[in-house]
C-alpha cells in the first residue's frame, strides 16, 4: 500500500493533525479490478482520486485505435485534468490496468478545503503544477525522442510501471507497434550482453 494512513500522508506534507483529518475524511476509498473503466470517454470527471495501489491508464481514440497518453501508479492522482478543471466533457478515458485501490474526493470538497483549511490552497495548487509538468514532459518526448529513447527513459526512470503494464499498453504508450516493442527491447536485451561481456 502506498498509504498506511491519509492523515499521516497529509501531516507529513505539512498540515497539523487536526486539519490532516479533516482532509482525509473528505475522502472515500474505492477498489478498482482490472480493466474497469475511472472515466469514460465523453463524462465530465467529478473526482480527483489519490492511488493507493495499483495501475492506472489514460487513454483516447485515434483514428479507430486506442492511443494511451498517460500512466499512472501509486502515490499518483488520478484525474482528467482538462475535463476536472473546465468542468468539460474529457476527451479521454480512464481504465484501471492492474487492480487496486483509489482515494477519491469530489470537486465540491476538495475546493471547500481550499477555501476553508490554511495551506491546503497551496497543497492543491502544488499538485496541479506537478502533474502539468509532467503531461508537458511526456508530450516534448513524444515529439522529441525516438520511441527507443523513450523506452530507456521509462527503463531507467520507471521500471516498476515496465513489470506492471502489459506490452501491448506500453507499446500505445511509446506511440509504437507491439512488433516494434519487441525489436526495441531485444535489442537493449543484447546490449546489456554485450556490456556484461565486455565488462
Amino acid at each position: 500500500m502506498a498509504f498506511e494512513s491519509l492523515t499521516t500522508y497529509f501531516q507529513e506534507a505539512g498540515f497539523p493533525e487536526s486539519d490532516a483529518d479533516r482532509i482525509a475524511g473528505s475522502f472515500n476509498p474505492r477498489p478498482y479490478r482490472k480493466g474497469d473503466l475511472v472515466l469514460r470517454e465523453g463524462d465530465t470527471c467529478r473526482q480527483l482520486g489519490l492511488v493507493d495501489s495499483g495501475l492506472f491508464m489514460f487513454y483516447m481514440p485515434v483514428r479507430g485505435e486506442e492511443r494511451t497518453t498517460y500512466v499512472v501508479g501509486e502515490g499518483g492522482f488520478l484525474a482528467s485534468l482538462w475535463s476536472f478543471i473546465g468542468e468539460r466533457p474529457s476527451a479521454e478515458s480512464i481504465r484501471c490496468v492492474r487492480d487496486g485501490r483509489v482515494w477519491l474526493i469530489e470537486k465540491a470538497d476538495l475546493l471547500r478545503l481550499r477555501d476553508e483549511v490554511p495551506g491546503f490552497a497551496d497543497f492543491y495548487t502544488a499538485m496541479l503544477e506537478r502533474e502539468i509538468c509532467c503531461i508537458e514532459e511526456s508530450r516534448y518526448d513524444l515529439i522529441a525522442l525516438t520511441a527507443e529513447e523513450r523506452y530507456e527513459k521509462l527503463l531507467t526512470q520507471t521500471p516498476h510501471v515496465l513489470q506492471q503494464i502489459p506490452l501491448y499498453f506500453l507499446a500505445a504508450l511509446l506511440g509504437i507497434t507491439p512488433r516494434h516493442l519487441s525489436r526495441i527491447r531485444a535489442g537493449q536485451s543484447r546490449r546489456a550482453k554485450n556490456s556484461a561481456r565486455n565488462g
